[in-house]
């Protein structure tokens, strides 16, 4: 266990390197970035500590950006930690289909929750899917949001694709006192015998409909796709504005794996492979604050002035906003 004192050094050592070096992100590469200021196993030791703790961290770290903030967007969703082979089978680690790659591979299923307003991301919570476990990815998403509920977060509504939208799953978050937007598989029935793919024989169209588990929802069709909300009162527009915001978590998902380190674990315990995954979600948000504090563009652009400069060891940069121009 690392000491209370350390602990703000390590996490510090580690944020730092993620967001000003794009290297494999392990504890040996930290010590070598900070030049042996914190060493390997103390990285090591941290980034095993239990994952409540982690959770704590996360959320301290954003706290404040939140303080004033009503509104805005929660975003769920589920990706696929590719390993390279069998030989990292652990706990955590199974045959799953991955539909950025469009194959099965070795990996781990990972569901994360981000808030956005359209324009900033920030990451919320991160959850896996253990092998052996009774907790599904829905049971994960809900923990996440009630976590979300609990820090007093109040977005206009939640969005998710087709997989989550199940009534068990819309009629949670209905009795969290929030609103959901989602997709429909064109499968699914209205009122109990239709399938939304025969409701219209239009190009678009939207109408008021019951689904599974006596759900009252606003149905829209656009082109090929159908979507459904808890918000009757929206328009269609309404509808697909909200859901459009649904892709930034597929952005932030991307940049996680390309820039943050997200598939570079080489840990094979449990409290280790999350300590690393939230290191990466605090290393984004750190960055993605920073952006839009100093009214920056992207983070890739970000990463690519800080590689030019020194790694700092504590909490405030003090990095002049004018080197990004």
């Amino acid at each position: 266990m690392v000491s209370k004192q350390l602990r703000p050094i390590a996490l510090t050592a580690c944020i730092s390197v993620v967001c000003f070096r794009k290297v494999r992100f392990t504890a040996t590469s930290v010590a070598a970035q900070t030049s042996g200021a914190v060493s390997h196993d103390t990285i090591q030791r941290f980034l095993a500590q239990e994952r409540a703790r982690w959770s704590q961290q996360l959320w301290k770290r954003v706290k404040k950006f939140f303080k004033h903030r009503k509104g805005g967007y929660l975003i769920i969703d589920d990706t696929v930690i590719g390993k390279d082979d069998s030989a990292w089978k652990t706990e955590m680690t199974s045959k799953l289909w991955s539909s950025s790659e469009k194959r099965y591979l070795y990996g781990q299923s990972v569901v994360l929750l981000i808030w956005t307003d359209g324009e900033t991301r920030i990451l919320l919570d991160v959850r896996f899917k253990v092998k052996g476990s009774a907790k599904t990815k829905f049971d994960h998403a809900l923990e996440m949001l009630r976590s979300a509920k609990d820090r007093k977060i109040t977005p206009d509504a939640v969005l998710f694709d087709s997989w989550y939208a199940a009534a068990k799953f819309m009629t949670a978050i209905h009795n969290l006192g929030w609103h959901w937007v989602c997709k429909l598989k064109s499968n699914r029935k209205l009122n109990g015998n239709t399938p939304v793919k025969h409701r219209w024989k239009t190009t678009f169209g939207s109408c008021r409909a019951t689904l599974a588990g006596g759900i009252e929802a606003l149905i829209v069709k656009d082109r090929k796709a159908f979507f459904a909300t808890s918000q009757v009162t929206w328009t269609s527009k309404q509808v697909k504005n909200a859901y459009r915001k649904r892709w930034l978590i597929e952005e932030v998902i991307k940049l996680l794996k390309s820039e943050f380190g997200f598939e570079t674990c080489q840990a094979r315990s449990i409290p280790a492979i999350q300590g690393h995954a939230y290191v990466c979600l605090m290393s984004f948000n750190t960055l993605e604050l920073f952006r839009v504090k100093h009214t920056l563009s992207t983070l890739y652009h970000i990463r690519s002035v800080l590689f030019n400069q020194p790694i700092p060891l504590q909490e405030a940069w003090n990095l002049n906003p004018s080197i990004f121009a």
